[in-house]
């Protein structure tokens, strides 16, 4: 027998960092579906934003976005795959098909806000998975 027990293999630095960044924007996701179902259920933006008072295409963005969020964040903060892919997904309808956003400035500004970060930080998130990648092709050619 052996006397020396094997440890796992220790996480990298970019790993870690990495992960950490996953759980950050699952935080902010999570966030960001509690307020849409805020809204849905009129509780916030002075209930202008009620599910019976926005226009159609308002209605799909909210309900697609308030089911897809929590979803992603669960995925994102495990690290599973679909996270990625239902975030995209949630990303790619809010910055698609966001109307106008009713009356209120303060709610224009958070709309606006909430999908230029979703958009910044979804680009982010590919630049550090492709930088993840050139990091393992370059150590790997190394060796």
């Amino acid at each position: 027998m052996n006397s020396e027990q094997k440890r796992p293999p220790q996480p990298s630095f970019s790993q870690m960092a990495f992960t950490v960044f996953k759980r950050c924007v699952a935080a902010f996701l999570l966030v960001i579906a509690l307020y849409n179902w805020a809204e849905l259920i009129g509780l916030a933006g002075d209930g202008t934003g009620r599910f019976d008072l926005v226009s159609s295409n308002q209605r799909i963005v909210e309900v697609v976005l308030a089911v897809a969020y929590p979803a992603a964040a669960a995925g994102l903060w495990f690290g599973v795959g679909w996270g990625l892919v239902l975030w995209a997904i949630g990303a790619a309808v809010e910055m698609s098909l966001a109307g106008p956003p009713p009356r209120s400035s303060v709610f224009t500004f958070c709309c606006l806000a909430s999908t230029a970060l979703s958009g910044f930080t979804l680009l982010s998130f590919v630049g550090a998975r492709i930088a993840a990648l050139w990091c393992r092709v370059r150590f790997e050619t190394r060796q």
